[in-house]
């Protein structure tokens, strides 16, 4: 939660100078994991998706059912527009996630607005 308020910086790994949406689920995942966290320079149009799914698998994330019930901590990969993805990190209050036309980290009330694409969640062996 505590990076909520960050400036939004495409392709932003730090919170003090930006965070894209990657930033955002490794800055989510740093404290939690015992395995180096990957970074990727992406691009999430088009294939997006086969390159998230590599770095969720990198990063120790399992793949769940669409239908999985949403857990603090969990990562997901959602559609805003045709062609577009977009990692969310889910909290007790809903979803952070780095809001471009906002310009900052913002909190989020639902992903409904946007298509569910994957639903990642560590692995408990990765947790220490």
């Amino acid at each position: 939660m505590e990076l909520i308020g960050a400036p939004f910086r495409f392709q932003g790994r730090d919170p003090e100078t930006g965070l894209d949406c990657v930033g955002v689920a490794r800055h989510a995942l740093r404290d939690l994991t015992n395995i180096p966290l990957p970074d990727f320079r992406y691009s999430l149009r088009g294939p997006g998706r086969s390159t998230c799914r590599a770095w969720a698998e990198k990063a120790g994330l399992t793949a769940l059912a669409s239908d999985s019930i949403v857990l603090p901590g969990d990562i997901l990969c959602v559609a805003p527009g045709p062609g577009q993805h977009h990692l969310m990190v889910a909290v007790d209050q809903g979803f952070v996630h780095a809001h471009y036309s906002i310009g900052k980290v913002v909190l989020w009330p639902d992903h409904q607005d946007w298509p569910l694409v994957a639903h990642w969640r560590l692995d408990p062996i990765h947790i220490h």
